[in-house]
């Protein structure tokens, strides 16, 4: 997990720190804890701890567009378009979600 920022004018998510986020177009991330950041769905920290989820969390793509070693943007769909963030998130974690027989 990474500690995160996002840009309401670019769409972009930039992880804290410069430090490298490890992914690659097409990985699907889910956001967690999210400060702000509308358009962007982020789920509590206690619920990925929970035995039993109710709700399934969020899950993004990975777009080739402007990606780079710390910076990204996310779609709905795999290679679609990037989410419009219409407000700054200020702070929150991402995680690459491990994809399981069955996954969409």
């Amino acid at each position: 997990m990474r500690a995160i920022t996002a840009e309401a004018d670019d769409e972009i998510v930039t992880v804290v720190g410069g430090l490298p986020h490890g992914f690659r177009a097409g990985d699907r991330v889910e956001f967690i804890r999210l400060t702000g950041g509308t358009g962007l769905s982020g789920r509590p920290i206690a619920s990925i701890n929970a035995a039993a989820r109710s709700a399934a969390p969020t899950r993004y793509f990975v777009i080739a567009s402007g990606l780079t070693r710390n910076v990204f943007k996310v779609a709905t769909t795999a290679g679609g378009s990037a989410v419009n963030i219409s407000a700054d998130a200020t702070a929150g974690w991402v995680r690459r979600m491990v994809r399981k027989p069955g996954d969409a």
